[in-house]
């Protein structure tokens, strides 16, 4: 009788539709619509590459799933518009070169399904990369940031500069993302040591306490620079008053005091990033000195491209 019931079941699963996945349509990055773009005639450019803004997205009637974004969808796209206006508050004194890509979705973090999709995202970034290196830059000195999904893809660029590419580049800024020892051993990621070294990585991730870390951007980070006083050392520094931040120099996270948290919520993320994680807050929270060491760096660079 059991063996009957359960020739039974999974009779009834196999004739269950199944959900397919699919994958929107790769970006042209030759149409101005895959960029969003502010130029000017200005020193430098900077690459940002945003983090993520989507989840999966279900049609129950087609029984299918997306796991990317789609960069032809307006919905989708504008998902991603307060994290452009953050960017542009950190780097709005270069020339800002945002790639619409197919990012992957929160879900995609959250079930550790990272090695599966991303490649599809690297690969636009890869191309949009070459794009704007191609056809876009011109030769100038250029930064590349990106904030946690965006840091990932950072790292990756990174890893892949040809050397004329590689002398060119200012800093790189992977925010709210981890750099591992492995990564360490590509040459062209050289850790920042203070405000005005150039061809560097700046990195930091933001907690309260260690135990508030969330391992998918910061398991095996090795790179923490203080955005405040741009030490790597343990010295506290005053962000505004009342919170402080220092460079916890064991577990490469920057401790914050005094922070109320961030303002912005993810359900989805409740139970997963803690009240005192504000990896949510990690560009927000320093844009402004982030916009001052860019020119610093910037400036620091000029003689060497001039």
């Amino acid at each position: 009788m059991k063996k009957a019931l359960l020739i039974l079941v999974f009779a009834v699963m196999a004739c269950q539709p199944r959900w397919h996945e699919t994958v929107p349509a790769a970006p042209d990055y030759d149409r101005g619509d895959s960029w969003y773009m502010s130029v000017g005639d200005l020193d430098a450019d900077v690459f940002y590459i945003l983090p993520t803004c989507v989840f999966d997205r279900r049609d129950s009637v087609a029984r299918t799933v997306c796991h990317y974004m789609d960069p032809a969808d307006e919905e989708q796209r504008s998902a991603v518009t307060y994290s452009q206006m953050v960017a542009e508050e950190m780097f709005g004194d270069c020339n800002l070169y945002i790639p619409y890509y197919r990012q992957v979705s929160m879900e995609t973090f959250l079930e550790g399904k990272e090695a599966e999709r991303f490649p599809t995202a690297m690969d636009d970034l890869q191309r949009a990369f070459d794009h704007w290196q191609d056809r876009l830059n011109g030769g100038r000195p250029f930064i590349l940031a990106g904030f946690s999904q965006g840091g990932k893809g950072v790292v990756e660029l990174l890893k892949r500069l040809t050397p004329s590419q590689a002398e060119r580049l200012v800093a790189a800024y992977v925010i709210g993302y981890k750099v591992t020892a492995q990564d360490l051993e590509n040459g062209n990621i050289l850790p920042a040591q203070d405000s005005v070294d150039t061809g560097v990585t700046v990195c930091w991730n933001s907690v309260r306490t260690p135990a508030d870390a969330w391992p998918s951007v910061s398991e095996g980070n090795l790179l923490c620079i203080n955005p405040v006083n741009w030490s790597t050392g343990s010295e506290p520094a005053i962000l505004s008053e009342g919170i402080t931040v220092a460079v916890d120099t064991v577990s490469h996270l920057l401790l914050v005091d005094g922070f109320a948290g961030s303002p912005i919520r993810i359900a989805a993320l409740d139970g997963i990033i803690t009240e005192g994680n504000y990896h949510l807050a990690d560009p927000e929270l320093y844009k402004a000195q982030v916009r001052r060491n860019v020119a610093a760096r910037v400036h620091a660079k000029k003689p060497l491209v001039d």
